[in-house]
C-alpha cells in the first residue's frame, strides 16, 4: 500500500460523500454481455454480490494544443449487436461498487450511512489495482485482446453542511454570498443558490500538459431543505504509458492534486470544522 505524502492536507472527519477511481482504455471489440457476467460470476460475485445495468458512459480524452480546438468526429461503424450496457457490481450495502464496459473500469466509494468512516484513498487504490489485475487476467484468459489505458481519474464528491447556515464566503476562499457589496439595488439580496465550475492545465517539471483538474461546486438541498455544498473535483489525464504501474502513478497524483486544491479553495474556519490534523 503506497504511503501518503507527509505534508498532504489531512482531515479527521472530511466531507467526502464519494470517491472514484477509474481508467479508460482502448475498446475491447470483442466484449460483449456474456463476458460481463462471466467476469463477475469467476472474479467479483463473491465480494459484489448485486448488480445492475447502465448506459455506457462516452469516451473522453484531454486532449491540448490544436487537438483541444478540432471539432468532435462522429464516427460510425458496424457492429455485431447492441452497444454492451455497462455494468454495475455492488457490494451488500451498496457502499462499494465497480463498473464495467467495453472501454471503462471504474471503483466507488461512497457514504451510506451517518457517521461512516472513510476508509482513505490508499485502502480503496489498493483494492482496485489487485481488481483491475482481476480484470487483465479474465481478458487475457477469454483473448478479449490486451487492457491499454489511455486515460485515468479520480474524482473527490463533496457534500459541505455548513454549520449554522454558514455563507458561501465562509465556506469557500474570495466568495461573497451578500450581493449588496457589489450590485447596488433598492432592495437587499442575498443568494439563495451559488455555484462555480474551473478548470486547470496541469503541467509537468518540463510545463508539458498532462492532464485537467475540473471543479465543480454547486448549492444542494438534503431532505429536511438544509444548504449544502456540493464540490466535485476530477483530475485526468493519459498515464505515462499503458501499464499499470503509470496508472498508480497517475492516481496518487491526481490524488494529491485533488486534495490540496480543495484545501485552497476551502476556508480555514472549515478546516477546524472538519478536524485538520495536517
Amino acid at each position: 500500500m503506497a504511503d501518503r505524502p507527509k505534508d498532504l492536507p489531512d482531515f479527521v472527519e472530511p466531507p467526502l460523500e464519494e470517491v472514484v477511481l477509474s481508467i479508460q482504455f482502448n475498446e475491447l471489440p470483442d466484449y460483449r454481455t456474456v463476458h460481463a457476467g462471466l467476469l463477475w460470476k469467476q472474479q467479483f460475485r463473491n465480494r459484489y454480490p448485486l448488480f445492475s445495468e447502465h448506459p455506457p458512459l462516452q469516451t473522453v480524452f484531454e486532449t491540448f494544443g490544436n487537438a483541444a480546438n478540432q471539432p468532435i468526429q462522429l464516427q460510425i461503424s458496424a457492429v455485431a449487436g447492441p452497444k454492451v450496457p455497462r455494468l454495475w457490481f455492488m457490494n451488500k450495502d451498496l457502499s462499494e461498487l465497480i463498473q464495467i464496459q467495453s472501454d471503462r473500469f471504474s471503483h466507488n466509494w461512497r457514504k451510506v450511512a451517518t457517521g461512516e468512516e472513510y476508509p482513505r484513498y490508499e485502502k480503496i487504490k489498493s483494492l482496485y489495482l489487485q481488481e483491475i489485475d482481476a480484470l487483465v487476467d479474465f481478458i487475457e484468459a477469454e483473448s478479449l485482446g490486451s487492457l491499454l489505458p489511455n486515460q485515468c481519474e479520480i474524482t473527490y464528491v463533496n457534500h459541505i453542511k455548513a454549520p449554522d447556515d454558514l455563507s458561501p464566503a465562509e465556506v469557500f476562499t474570495q466568495l461573497s454570498d451578500d450581493l449588496s457589496e457589489i450590485v447596488e439595488a433598492p432592495v437587499k439580496a442575498k443568494r439563495e443558490t451559488f455555484g462555480f465550475n474551473t478548470t486547470s492545465v496541469l503541467f509537468d517539471a518540463q510545463s508539458t500538459p498532462i492532464g485537467r483538474l475540473h471543479v465543480a461546486m454547486q448549492t444542494v438541498f438534503d431532505q429536511d431543505g438544509k444548504r449544502l455544498f456540493r464540490c466535485d473535483l476530477t483530475a485526468r489525464g493519459a498515464p505515462k504509458s499503458s501499464d499499470i504501474k503509470s496508472v498508480s502513478e497517475f492516481l496518487d497524483l491526481g490524488r494529491e492534486i485533488v486534495v490540496r486544491h480543495f484545501t485552497a479553495i476551502t476556508t480555514k474556519r472549515m478546516h477546524d470544522v472538519w478536524g485538520r490534523k495536517s
